[in-house]
């Protein structure tokens, strides 16, 4: 314990050494339907750029490694304890991510036209799977990320799937449910276009690889996924609404595997003078909640010896929810209540799982935050709640540090 005591001091001290004395203003709230405007993907998700960064300085001096756009890191170490299963206590390495963004044609102002980026994932977690994340061609069409253009990018390679209220955590349950979290790469090419200030969209076109577990799909079967995605700012509305589609399809499958989510991004602040807003997503999907092609059923709601359930879930037609609550007392302090909850069949909604999470997010310096919150999760399931037998029925605390540069 002494060890790791003094080792999360020496991160700390290692990134308030490499701050420097500027003091960028921080945006408190911004209304953009862009996400490339603070990371290198136009589809959000993934290695932020030098602007993400300084938005995520809250108010400290930023250092000069993350004034640029050539090089970043991203890390992250989480812990839990929960009654119930030993599974559930310690400490995890989750993720520790090295980041080259290397341009290869620049245009007018050294506004960057092609570019290369390579991300790797050196967590003993993320090692085991795979260790590669990010690895993409993107060309620009626009000469600024504010421009407006109907097709402002093409990006060919491996990156996030692309799907729904894209989120920073692994268990989210809307992100289970359609094996869409940020462990989820899948390799194709996908387009983005911003025709409007207040209008996004984008889609791509993959090999399908994160259902069998790979980076390369079995060639005599060609499965594919495609997804759509559309974000937009309407009139005065302080905040923006979303919709996006998903198919995935396969040869090995009787039906190909479709999902729905629709989400709104709020931030009240004009109204309560506070910085203040609310996340909301509800999800649809048919055939996830099969664990022969969504592992993350089986590992997180589907106890192994209920195969009479399983079976059943194959063809089955899930609901999700999701929804988060983020009240700024400071710009270093955030409180933050977050609720999910999943219906793996609509023709049985008296079964599901809920979770209710209470904490707050302090921001220790401009590299580093600690979420900390308590979780109360329940599954309305016969026996499931009182046996413990699965990590979404098991109240935790739980606790995770992220550091960046």
């Amino acid at each position: 314990m002494l060890f790791v005591i003094r080792f999360f001091l020496g991160l700390f001290l290692f990134f308030q050494g490499l701050e420097l004395k500027a003091r960028p203003e921080y945006a408190a709230k911004h209304n953009f339907v862009n996400c490339n405007l603070c990371h290198l993907s136009p589809f959000g998700g993934g290695a932020r750029n030098a602007n993400g960064k300084l938005y995520g300085s809250h108010e400290y001096p930023i250092n000069n490694f993350s004034k640029q756009d050539l090089f970043s890191f991203d890390t992250r170490f989480e812990g839990f304890y929960g009654k119930g299963a030993k599974t559930t206590r310690g400490l995890y390495f989750m993720t520790a991510d090295p980041t080259v963004n290397l341009p290869l044609t620049l245009g007018d102002s050294d506004h960057v036209i092609d570019r290369f980026v390579y991300g790797l994932g050196l967590s003993p977690m993320e090692a085991a799977k795979n260790k590669e994340r990010e690895a993409y061609f993107l060309h620009d069409f626009s000469n600024n990320n504010k421009e407006t253009k109907f097709l402002s990018q093409i990006l060919v390679g491996r990156f996030l799937l692309p799907f729904g209220l894209m989120t920073d955590e692994h268990r989210t349950y809307t992100r289970l449910q359609t094996r869409t979290t940020v462990f989820d790469y899948d390799i194709g090419v996908g387009f983005a276009g911003n025709p409007t200030e207040s209008l996004h969209w984008d889609s791509s076109f993959t090999a399908g690889a994160p259902a069998l577990g790979g980076q390369t799909p079995i060639m005599d079967d060609s499965p594919y996924t495609v997804v759509l995605n559309l974000r937009y700012k309407p009139g005065t509305h302080p905040g923006f609404f979303g919709l996006s589609a998903l198919n995935y399809s396969s040869q090995t499958l009787s039906s190909s595997l479709e999902a729905y989510s629709i989400y709104n991004v709020v931030s009240f602040e004009k109204y309560f003078g506070k910085p203040v807003n609310w996340q909301i997503e509800f999800t649809y999907a048919k055939g996830f909640t099969n664990p022969d092609v969504n592992a993350y059923m089986g590992r997180f709601f589907i106890p192994a010896t209920d195969t009479t359930w399983m079976e059943t879930l194959k063809e089955a037609k899930s609901y999700g929810f999701y929804s988060l609550w983020n009240y700024e007392l400071t710009p270093r302090w955030i409180l933050q209540y977050k609720f999910d909850q999943l219906v793996p069949d609509n023709r049985y909604q008296a079964d599901l799982f809920s979770r209710n999470s209470a904490g707050a997010k302090w921001f220790l310096n401009s590299n580093m935050d600690l979420n900390f919150r308590l979780e109360q999760s329940n599954s309305t399931r016969p026996g499931l709640t009182e046996a413990k037998e699965m990590p979404t029925v098991i109240n935790a605390f739980f606790i995770l540090l992220h550091g960046w540069i």
